[in-house]
């Protein structure tokens, strides 16, 4: 992003198949899948990260959410016993 960046202020046209690898979020996934696959090729990459879970020491969201998948002890839902919730569903 920075070789470009500099490219683009320097008014340099970029190489023709130019890329730029971007993940917003810092996601924990970018790191434990997305990393060991760009390293393989030698591709850089830039991760934007929401420094306010830095500070707070808290997982973000979706990785809780993950977390919470992956210890699950019941492969069904059954929505059934859903009483009295709203369940949207977008497709």
């Amino acid at each position: 992003m920075d070789e470009l960046t500099k490219k683009l202020a320097e008014c340099e046209t970029p190489k023709r198949g130019t890329v730029v690898i971007t993940f917003d979020d810092g996601y924990l996934d970018n790191y434990e899948l997305a990393a060991p696959i760009l390293k393989k090729y030698n591709f850089p990459v830039t991760i934007y990260l929401a420094t306010e879970y830095v500070s707070r020491s808290e997982a973000q969201w979706i990785n809780r959410l993950n977390c919470l998948f992956q210890s699950r002890t019941v492969h069904a839902l059954n929505l059934e016993k859903m009483v009295n919730r709203r369940i949207v569903i977008l497709v």
